[in-house]
């Protein structure tokens, strides 16, 4: 007899009383449904606490882990895989709705042991939960080559899974991505993560849907910048963002900690060599480092004046 194997659900919110509760209803609508729901609360100032309390009585797979301060969204959705102990984990957004039978898809689709992430179908609705455009067709193959993924997931800024990112919320292995950096302190490191997976194994969409909120209270929308979202990420975070120069040294300890064959990483760190170097990557990423270079030493100059 197969054991299923145990899921948990991570929801990680700040703020989100307008539409967490449509969220969570839909995790806890599914069948099968998770073992368990952990929603880690950052610090809200709105009434989630007392939604998710609520709900909570109501349903004991549901827990609330709130925290007294907000220290940043990649504290709040990297706490969440070290308090559960299930074989499964998946985040879920507090402003994003599950479709039916998403979850049981996902399960099955992790029976296949070179599936490393499965994700529901990419849908996307507005504020009030209407359709809108769904995103672009991405160019994948989902190649049980690690390299070709990595190649297929830089080759294209748009048309990849790289540019929405709905892979980072797709159901993994938990002890798969504990070996990961999970998300990092800065903007747009989701990408790292999904590239850190995809290198581990194949990144599987399903068939029911997973839809996704765009409103302008999210991150994305809220924090069109990159010093914006880097302070989003990490509340301590200051200076000038350096997102590509960042993206660039991620995507390379991704593969050096990929556990692949020194061969199979000396050709995947070709392919992020490549995706640094094109077009205008390289002046971009100088630039980036030469204003954090001249922010860094201002800061430092202030420093020793204030003493």
């Amino acid at each position: 007899m197969v054991t299923r194997p145990t899921v948990c659900v991570g929801m990680p919110v700040f703020n989100g009383a307008a539409f967490i509760r449509p969220a969570l209803e839909s995790v806890l609508a599914q069948n099968p449904g998770p073992d368990e729901v952990l929603v880690a609360d950052n610090a809200s100032t709105d009434e989630t606490v007392d939604i998710v309390s609520e709900m909570a009585a109501t349903d004991d797979r549901v827990s609330l882990h709130a925290a007294e301060t907000n220290q940043g969204a990649s504290y709040n959705f990297n706490r969440l895989p070290g308090l559960t102990t299930a074989d499964l984990f998946v985040w879920a957004t507090y402003d994003d709705v599950w479709g039916d039978g998403l979850l049981g898809a996902q399960i099955d689709a992790l029976a296949d042991p070179t599936v490393s992430v499965a994700f529901g179908a990419r849908r996307s609705i507005d504020s009030s939960g209407a359709d809108i455009p769904p995103p672009s067709d991405v160019l994948w193959t989902d190649s049980h080559d690690p390299v070709t993924r990595l190649k297929e997931l830089l080759g294209d800024d748009i048309n990849s899974h790289l540019h929405n990112c709905y892979p980072v919320l797709g159901l993994m292995r938990r002890s798969a991505l504990m070996e990961t950096g999970l998300i990092l302190p800065y903007g747009h490191s989701d990408k790292v993560l999904i590239v850190e997976m995809a290198l581990r194994g194949r990144l599987v969409e399903v068939a029911p849907p997973f839809k996704r909120r765009w409103h302008p209270e999210s991150s994305v929308e809220a924090n069109p910048d990159a010093s914006g979202l880097d302070t989003f990420l990490d509340t301590t975070s200051h200076g000038p963002g350096m997102p590509m120069a960042r993206l660039s040294l991620g995507f390379t300890r991704a593969v050096l900690r990929s556990g692949l064959p020194v061969r199979t990483k000396l050709s995947a760190l070709s392919v992020v060599r490549g995706w640094t170097l094109r077009g205008r990557r390289p002046r971009v990423i100088a630039s980036e480092v030469r204003r954090y270079a001249q922010y860094s030493a201002a800061h430092t100059r202030r420093s020793i004046t204030r003493r």
